[in-house]
């Protein structure tokens, strides 16, 4: 679990959880990537996750986050959840095929790695002979 360098609580060692304080921008987005689902606040994170078409279950953890949240999950491209119901959202979610739904949603938007793209472009045109 990775907390962000804005979290300020303490969390109990739990059995099974390892906790990091923080991550980099590329070290992060390379985690969420390999993840088989993430459970993540309703900021850029969220953009993220779809981009990388990552099933999420999305807690709003801040007063701006309920609205965007509402919205995608409309979409079909996150599960929204409250803090007091995380653990139940993630095991519902698992077994009653809400991430397996949630995945198809994301990939019919055919969104790609912007990266990629960019340097796809670049490559077409330096190896362009004009």
């Amino acid at each position: 679990m990775v907390m962000g360098p804005n979290y300020e609580g303490e969390i109990g060692a739990l059995p099974g959880l390892v906790l990091v304080p923080t991550l980099s921008g590329a070290e992060l987005v390379g985690a969420l990537e390999r993840a088989r689902f993430a459970l993540i606040g309703g900021g850029d994170m969220l953009s993220q996750a779809v981009s990388l078409r990552i099933p999420t279950i999305a807690c709003p953890v801040a007063k701006d986050q309920g609205p965007r949240i509402a919205a995608f999950a409309r979409h079909g491209y996150c599960v929204s959840a409250v803090p007091t119901e995380l653990a139940e959202a993630a095991l519902t979610a698992m077994s009653g095929g809400a991430f397996e739904r949630t995945r198809a949603h994301l990939e019919a938007l055919g969104l790609r790695n912007g990266l990629e793209v960019a340097l796809e472009q670049i490559a077409e045109i330096v190896d362009d002979p004009r």
